[in-house]
């Protein structure tokens, strides 16, 4: 197996128990963070007095393949399943993430404001959330079904190695 695999981390049960549900489950619940969200921002009024009176647009359906595909393609660079791998567990400052990126994975940069935005495309896809108070960087549970699935795959390939 790669040195990757030995990186510490803790799954919850759940999660090591059925990866791919614990992913749908992760998925699901970013949906409906980002669902609530923009209700928010379209009910919330830009000018002063009351709001225009529209009201936020019916969900209408999802397009599971498109977020499901997005959170893939979050950890499909090596590189940012390594940083993912790094974060897991309690999380780490920018600052740490910065030392320890720069040791362990060749494709990071030690420049700070480089693994900043690295950290924000993370983000974006909803894998990690960084606390602007600490500066700490943790894996959401998106985050952590997406590790392990790629820890399933892993440990199966290996299993049947030729």
């Amino acid at each position: 197996m790669s040195e990757r695999a030995a990186a510490p981390r803790l799954p919850s049960a759940a999660i090591a128990a059925d990866p791919i549900e614990s992913l749908a489950a992760a998925v699901r619940s970013r949906i409906e963070g980002q669902r609530r969200a923009e209700e928010h921002l379209a009910a919330f009024a830009f000018t002063e007095g009351p709001g225009d009176g529209h009201a936020a647009a019916s969900p209408g359906s999802v397009d599971w393949r498109f977020h499901v595909a997005r959170a893939l393609h979050a950890v499909a660079d090596p590189a940012s399943l390594d940083l993912l791998i790094l974060i897991a567990g309690s999380g780490l400052t920018i600052d740490e993430l910065m030392e320890q990126a720069a040791a362990r994975v060749a494709a990071l940069t030690s420049d700070r404001l480089a693994i900043a935005e690295w950290v924000s495309g993370l983000a974006a896809a909803g894998v990690v959330v960084r606390q602007l108070e600490t500066d700490r960087v943790r894996l959401t549970p998106l985050g952590e079904a997406l590790v392990a699935l790629v820890d399933e795959i892993e440990r199966r390939a290996a299993a049947n190695e030729p």
